[in-house]
């Protein structure tokens, strides 16, 4: 569902398309899913993307580092 959630490219113009559905949030989640699937280059790969987009959350930025130690 993350994968087809990141399909979409346009934001709608209505009420109910919240800010934090188009940055790093889609990524985390998806970083989370490919984790407990045991899809570590991918966890990695969806954790990057999600730090690109929000360098400055140190949560992301732990993760991210946890994620390349792992390998």
């Amino acid at each position: 569902l993350c994968r087809a959630a990141l399909t979409i490219t346009e934001r709608p113009k209505t009420y109910i398309s919240e800010a934090y559905a188009w940055g790093a949030l889609p990524y985390d989640y998806l970083t989370v899913a490919y984790a407990h699937l045991g899809l570590q280059d991918e966890a990695l790969e969806a954790c990057q993307t999600a730090v690109e987009l929000a360098p400055t959350d140190e949560r992301l930025r732990k993760n991210l580092k946890h994620l390349r130690a792992q390998k």
